[in-house]
């Protein structure tokens, strides 16, 4: 990774490791109106260290919602709810959006800690009403 400044300077050169995680949702899963939902996802720890303060930030239709802060040893798969209001204004087939988040990212310099933020499409045509 190389940070470039507004005149162009490039710093040095650095790497970092990230956790390697999956999440999946579970199958069948509807979002229904009226009501708050649950929304169940297995999340993986597909490395071998113990993973800290991870959440799961789910958006629907441009509505935010984040589960409890979990953690997960290496190898291991765990279930992690998240909590989705059944908005009255929702249309028949929405977007959402999945987002892993991680915010414990040692950095070799300071010391303190840099966000991870790893986001990918979840399949829209899961969520009929």
């Amino acid at each position: 990774m190389i940070a470039v400044d507004d005149s162009q300077a490039e710093s040095l050169g650095r790497s970092i490791t990230l956790p390697v995680m999956r999440a999946t949702l579970t199958a069948g899963t509807r979002i229904k109106r009226g009501i708050m939902n649950r929304l169940e996802y297995e999340v993986k720890n597909l490395s071998s260290t113990w993973l800290d303060n991870i959440r799961l930030k789910v958006d629907v239709a441009g509505y935010s919602h984040t589960s409890e802060e979990c953690s997960i040893n290496g190898g291991e798969t765990i279930v992690v709810p998240v909590i989705v209001g059944g908005y009255d204004d929702l249309e028949d087939l929405v977007d959402l959006a999945t987002t892993l988040k991680y915010p414990r990212m040692p950095t070799r310099r300071s010391r303190s800690f840099a966000h991870l933020m790893l986001k990918w499409w979840t399949v829209p045509s899961f969520f009929r009403f």
